[in-house]
């Protein structure tokens, strides 16, 4: 367990920020892009992403997209079980993958579509009331050789944001 008092003001911060964002607003697009934001910055990353299960058509579709060509990611899908994301949604488990060109999970054709190149990654499956509804991956460590565990725990808890502001969003179409 990670405790706060460890925490760099930084990293506080955009947690507040992420937080706060899922009750400033009932836009879920952009609550999911300040969570991507948020999870970039304080996990000093190039890139992240916020990728949902969309379970009636088994797909996986990138939501909000943060970092260098995210703007191409946006509306992007791909099968459900597919890729590093497909294999945390199926096991429900956050997972650090140091070197993306040694894992056979890895889905090459997203950085060939946007021409980025993904080395290293954390991702976390947001999971609400056991319900998977998709993951947060956060692209290649800026100013470290690669991911913590630290990190991974991070990730989940900014995971955990988006999963919350998925079930809020859910909700108020239900009462709407």
């Amino acid at each position: 367990m990670i405790s706060t008092k460890n925490l760099p003001k930084e990293t506080l911060s955009a947690l507040v920020e992420a937080s706060a964002a899922i009750n400033d607003t009932q836009d879920l697009d952009a609550t999911l892009e300040a969570i991507a934001r948020a999870a970039a910055s304080v996990l000093k990353a190039e890139a992240s992403s916020v990728i949902i299960l969309d379970r009636a058509r088994n797909k996986q579709v990138f939501r909000a997209a943060v970092g260098d060509r995210a703007d191409q990611l946006i509306g992007v899908e791909y099968e459900e079980g597919v890729g590093i994301s497909g294999k945390v949604t199926q096991l429900g488990q956050a997972t650090i993958v140091h070197d993306v060109s040694k894992d056979k999970h890895h889905y090459k054709d997203i950085d060939v579509r946007t021409s980025f190149h993904t080395r290293s990654l954390v991702a976390a499956p947001l999971i609400h009331r056991g319900v998977i509804l998709g993951v947060v991956e956060v692209l290649n460590p800026v100013s470290a050789e690669r991911f913590s565990e630290e990190d991974r725990v991070l990730c989940q808890l900014f995971a955990n944001l988006a999963a919350s502001a998925m079930a809020k969003s859910q909700h108020l179409d239900r009462i709407q």
